[in-house]
């Protein structure tokens, strides 16, 4: 059977088949939701990180030249148990409220299409511009700016490096007008932009 008509009837099928209501109401509230469940994770995790609810750090592997991503709640905000004194709390409410105005910007930045939806593909990309970012500025502090050595640690190719690192100082740029958020620096030089400019 010729593709075209295969693909028709695939089509009017799909049409005649009713969708449960379990499912339609779930493709709704992600509808609502404006992303897709893994991407609001994506996103959730680098407002976490931003606002310091979330600890991202880059232990070494002692066995060789290898960093890893670790992350691990704040101490402030995931309290011992009994009673919490006044200032937690206020300091948790303050982290939400800001929280909310980095996921409403990272939503935007997220929004590579402009469709007003945030895919899993592109919050999963956001969430590595970010990580990427933040082990870069990490291993220049650690291992210097060699770039041989750190396209090696970073696991990337150097079109990679380019690409994410234009990626990484746009998204800090977005994000530059929120309270006092700073991203950490990387060579401007590792740029896409900033090669073509030389």
């Amino acid at each position: 059977m010729p593709l075209v008509p295969t693909l028709l009837a695939t089509l009017v099928l799909a049409q005649a088949t009713p969708v449960p209501a379990d499912l339609a109401a779930y493709f709704e509230e992600i509808r609502l939701a404006g992303c897709t469940e893994s991407a609001s994770d994506s996103l959730e995790m680098v407002a976490g990180i931003l606002v310091g609810e979330t600890v991202l750090t880059f232990p070494r592997d002692p066995s060789g030249r290898t960093y890893g991503n670790y992350y691990r709640s704040s101490e402030d905000s995931c309290p011992l148990p009994g009673p919490s004194s006044p200032k937690p709390e206020a300091l948790r409410t303050d982290r939400e409220r800001t929280k909310r105005a980095v996921l409403s910007r990272l939503r935007v930045v997220a929004d590579t299409d402009h469709s007003g939806f945030v895919s899993t593909i592109e919050g999963s990309h956001l969430r590595r511009v970010y990580e990427f970012g933040a082990k870069a500025a990490f291993l220049t502090s650690q291992e210097g700016k060699k770039k041989a050595d750190l396209l090696d640690l970073l696991h990337v190719s150097e079109s990679e490096l380019g690409s994410l690192t234009t990626e990484y100082r746009h998204l800090a740029v977005q994000l530059s007008g929120l309270q006092s958020l700073t991203l950490p620096e990387i060579p401007a030089e590792w740029s896409e932009a900033t090669r073509a400019e030389i």
